[in-house]
């Protein structure tokens, strides 16, 4: 695939990326976006964007090298020139090997925080070299005020070429761009090794790891059969198993933590749960397994998992409403998920106190048999579900309340981990809760997200640290901090709204349909739904993909959330539907040039967060699923 760009023209907006585990880069074609780390929860340094006026014509058409995370950038226009572009595995070092037909200005952008100054003939051990220096401050804020623990920073010099007095980098003929981060004596250092490396020694130390890593990778594509899916499919479903595993191992911190995807520093737990399904089903095993490690090492920490945690970064959490349900669940069927994938039943040993924690801090939570939305969660941020309703029952954490709860409790009772008593009146509670579901969440045979019902059985707390509902709701605004409950409006409010009468242009009393979570169940293989219900439940978005050629989150809309395609496509395989191949093609259809899913789509386009993670993941397991689905 050929990523295309052009500065006379608007941007398809895709993002490929470099990390080792430390040290992550975003690039958008030829120009870096974001330069992050070590670690991987901290702000952007800088970006370095090709300078050219306005009226000046530049293009570029990018590619990754097959077997290698290495991206050659083919540049024409006013200026000709070529960019190699790699990370080395276990050095904070990113090269640019250049060639330039006429000089060729980087443009460094420093982030609002930080500090740049050049200097001047710096000695890098027997070496001397005109550098710039970015400084990362300790303290610097970010993403809704989490704190940078220690200064870092970031250096850049070039070779062959020049750096400005204004602080930008000036390539000529050919040579190399190099950036190092970290401590200052470590930058330093890394710079001193970096300057000794021949561009094919650095070259070849990256296609050794790659090759390696890459040689793992399970190939889904070959095991699709050449009687039922067309060779072209099969073949982008190869292509896609190599740039997916790439795109989630870029983004893995040396942590086990798995950013989001770049405005998002940080390790969300619902996404790493979909990432996590999408490693087993890639053969990723060990990186799967960092992942719970990473959940565990947290709650040792701190005694609990909030809805994202910091990578590297210790005081790094964001917290939201209702992190005790949702949030908890997917801890939980997660670790089972890998447990039955992997046959490593020793690691749920180790990290039963975080299960058993897991499981009964959603306990309080259930009312009716029904626990809540999180916070965060997708729906509501995506806008597809009113964030007033967060209090409603949510069809998707009870499922995952139940489903887990069923898996843990047995797990418990064989391995005797919990009293007699104990057990039993855990039991009724989860059994509860499956006996109500359908009863909580069907009509007429359809599954709906959301049951204002819940409200009937609890309270809602008096306080809560989210987005305000009022500016979310009317003014389309977010604005983040301690919220509190106001009975006459019924929103949870800032200070600035609270008491006021406001509008309520929501029908509270309304079920949604959403395609996430009705295919839900099919995609955690439920033991409450038999075949035809499952068919049942997908048939309004089984009409909708026959008719559009894709499936909105709400039935009613026309925003996909980037795993519905997948989800579908799973619920097809799974019903061994004649709809199977063309799901699979429609999901194929909105890869993006670097080979990853995003994270909304809007009638097909893409919008929002790219070279996503979590998307890109449920996907790639939607297709284990439909490999099986012909066996």
């Amino acid at each position: 695939m050929i990523r295309s760009w052009s500065n006379q023209q608007v941007d398809s907006g895709s993002v490929h990326c470099f990390g080792n585990g430390n040290f992550l880069i975003y690039a958008q074609g030829p120009n870096l976006s974001q330069v992050e780390g070590p670690p991987y929860s901290m702000p952007s340094f800088c970006s370095l964007a090709i300078g050219c006026k306005p009226a000046q014509a530049v293009m570029s058409e990018s590619q990754r090298e097959k077997g290698a995370n290495i991206w050659t950038h083919r540049i024409s226009g006013e200026v000709q020139a070529q960019f190699t572009d790699y990370m080395l595995p276990d050095k904070n070092l990113f090269f640019r090997d250049y060639s330039v037909s006429a000089p060729l200005t980087l443009t460094v952008h420093e982030g609002p925080e930080t500090a740049k100054r050049v200097y001047r003939d710096f000695a890098f051990g027997g070496m001397r070299r005109d550098c710039l220096m970015i400084r990362m401050p300790m303290g610097t804020n970010f993403f809704t005020s989490i704190a940078v623990e220690q200064e870092t920073w970031l250096i850049l010099t070039v070779e062959g070429g020049a750096v400005t007095e204004e602080g930008h980098l000036l390539l000529e003929n050919s040579g190399r761009l190099l950036l190092s981060a970290g401590l200052l004596p470590d930058a330093v250092s890394q710079m001193e090794e970096a300057l000794g490396l021949k561009p094919a020694q650095a070259q070849g130390l990256v296609r050794h790891y790659w090759k390696d890593f890459l040689s793992g990778i399970t190939d889904l594509g070959a095991s699709l059969p050449a009687d039922e899916v067309p060779e072209k499919l099969r073949e982008r479903v190869s292509q896609a198993c190599e740039s997916v595993a790439v795109v989630i191992k870029c983004q893995q911190s040396s942590s086990g933590g798995e950013q989001a995807g770049h405005p998002y520093p940080l390790a969300y737990v619902r996404d790493m749960a979909g990432t996590m399904r999408g490693m087993l089903s890639l053969g990723m095993q060990e990186e799967a397994r960092k992942i719970l490690e990473f959940w565990y090492s947290r709650f040792c920490l701190f005694g609990n998992v909030h809805n994202a945690e910091g990578m590297g970064n210790f005081g790094g959490r964001l917290y939201f409403p209702n992190d005790e349900v949702e949030v908890p669940a997917y801890l939980i069927v997660s670790a089972f998920w890998y447990a039955d994938k992997t046959g490593d039943w020793g690691l749920l040993d180790e990290i039963y106190p975080m299960l058993k924690w897991a499981f009964e801090i959603q306990l309080p939570q259930l009312g009716g048999g029904m626990t809540s939305f999180s916070g965060d969660e997708t729906y509501i941020a995506g806008g597809t579900l009113p964030r007033v309703l967060m209090y409603d029952g949510s069809a998707e954490s009870t499922l995952l309340f139940i489903e887990g709860g069923l898996r843990f409790l047995d797990w418990c009772r064989t391995n005797k981990k919990i009293s007699a008593v104990e057990l039993e009146r855990y039991e009724k509670m989860v059994v509860d809760a499956k006996a109500r579901y359908k009863e909580n969440f069907c009509v007429d045979g359809l599954l709906y997200a959301n049951n204002p019902a819940r409200l009937n059985y609890i309270k809602k707390p008096a306080f809560a640290r989210g987005f305000c509902e009022v500016h979310d709701t009317l003014q389309h605004q977010l604005v983040l901090g301690w919220l509190m409950y106001d009975e006459k409006s019924g929103y949870y409010c800032c200070p600035e709204c609270y008491g006021k009468k406001h509008p309520d242009p929501v029908d509270r009393k309304k079920r949604h349909q959403l395609s996430s979570a009705s295919l839900l169940p099919a995609f955690y293989e439920s033991t409450i739904f038999a075949a035809g219900e499952l068919e049942r439940i997908a048939s309004p978005y089984i009409e909708l993909f026959a008719k559009n050629g894709f499936v909105p989150s709400n039935a009613e809309g026309n925003r996909s959330l980037g795993y519905d395609y997948g989800l579908f496509l799973y619920a097809m395989s799974m019903l061994k539907h004649s709809l199977r191949v063309p799901a699979l093609a429609a999901m194929l259809e909105v890869l993006d040039e670097t080979g990853a899913w995003v994270e909304y789509y809007d009638n097909k386009k893409p919008f929002n967060c790219r070279c996503r993670p979590w998307e890109s993941a449920i996907n790639i397991d939607a297709i284990r699923k439909l490999t099986e689905s012909f066996q």
